[in-house]
């Protein structure tokens, strides 16, 4: 398990691992309004490569909220 950061950006939701670099696009998203709160909010996660299976005790509301 390697550590990362679930990041929502202006485009998707992503993880980046711990130099930043893009890992994964988890979901593309249509956020409009650049000045939403939610932009920029991001959380640290454990994912497995290569697949980037995000693991099930992170505890990220972001990535477990309910569509």
């Amino acid at each position: 398990m390697l550590d990362g950061t679930y990041v929502c950006s202006t485009e998707d939701y992503r993880i980046l691992d711990t130099e930043g670099n893009l890992v994964y696009i988890y979901k593309e998203h249509d956020i409009e309004d650049t000045n939403d709160p939610e932009i920029g909010t991001s959380c640290p996660v454990k994912y497995c490569p290569p697949l980037v299976l995000l693991h099930k005790t992170t505890t990220c509301p972001l990535v477990w909220e309910e569509e």
